[in-house]
């Protein structure tokens, strides 16, 4: 089984993100469903998420923390 990030509303209209294991992105999102949630997406997990190899995304560096360093020698 694979973990899936799950983002859904509760019938009071309350959001909830959450992580939850199952077999598919569809076998979750039903699961949700028959129970009364409104899901809005479901989405893999992990690095190895759905079969593919996935890195975590990077955050480019800003230029105020950029920093040059020089060595002399």
């Amino acid at each position: 089984m694979a973990e899936f990030l799950i983002k859904l509303a509760d019938e009071r209209g309350h959001l909830l993100q959450q992580v939850e294991t199952g077999y598919s992105e569809s076998e979750v999102r039903d699961r949700f469903v028959q129970q009364g949630y409104l899901v809005y997406w479901v989405k893999p997990r992990g690095l190895f998420a759905a079969g593919e190899f996935r890195l975590p995304r990077r955050r480019g560096v800003k230029q105020s923390q950029f920093v040059i360093f020089i060595s002399s020698s």
